[in-house]
C-alpha cells in the first residue's frame, strides 16, 4: 500500500515546497500552468544541483575520512582506554587499529569513483527497479503539476450548512 501512495505525498511535499515560488510567478503576469512548469523546472534544477553537489561531496571527503582515521582512533583509545582500564578491561588497541584500518580500507579504496560507479550500476542493473523509478517519476511530475495549478481548489474548506 505504501508503494502505491509515496509517488502522491512525495508530489504534495513538492507542491508545498514549490508553491510560494509558483504564487509569485503568478502575481507577476504568467499563468497558471506556465507558472507550474517553471516552478517545477526550478525544483528539478535544484534537485539536480544538490545531486551533483552530493556525488562531488563524496568523492572528496571519502579520501578524507581515510587520512583521518588513524588520528580518530587514537583519540578515541586516549579517552576510553583510562576508562576501560578502571574497569579491569585491557584491549589490544594496536591489533585493533589494525583491524579497523584494514577493513576501512578494503570499503573505502583510493578510487572513491569506483565506488560512486559500482553503487550506480548496481542501481541501474535491476531493470524493474528502473522502470517503476521512472514511471515514479512522471506520475510524480503530473500529479505535482496538477496541485500546483489546483491548489486552492483542492484544499479550499467548503462547508454545507443546512
Amino acid at each position: 500500500m505504501a508503494e502505491i501512495f509515496t509517488p502522491f505525498l512525495f508530489a504534495f511535499i513538492l507542491a508545498y515546497i514549490l508553491r510560494p515560488i509558483c504564487l509569485r510567478l503568478e502575481t507577476v503576469g504568467l499563468g497558471k500552468a506556465l507558472a507550474s512548469t517553471l516552478s517545477i523546472l526550478f525544483g528539478l534544477c535544484l534537485l539536480v544541483i544538490i545531486l551533483f553537489l552530493l556525488i562531488n561531496l563524496l568523492r572528496h571527503e571519502i579520501p578524507l575520512i581515510k587520512a583521518q582515521l588513524p588520528i580518530w582512533l587514537q583519540s578515541i583509545q586516549t579517552w576510553l582506554a583510562p576508562k576501560l582500564l578502571s574497569l579491569n578491561i585491557d584491549i589490544d588497541w594496536q591489533a585493533l587499529r589494525e583491524a579497523i584500518a584494514q577493513k576501512l580500507t578494503a570499503h573505502f579504496s583510493a578510487n572513491t569513483n569506483q565506488i560512486l560507479s559500482t553503487s550506480l550500476e548496481t542501481v541501474l542493473a535491476s531493470g524493474s527497479s528502473v522502470l517503476g523509478g521512472f514511471v515514479n517519476f512522471i506520475l510524480i511530475l503530473f500529479v505535482l503539476f496538477y496541485l500546483l495549478i489546483d491548489w486552492d481548489h483542492f484544499f479550499a474548506l467548503q462547508f454545507v450548512i443546512r
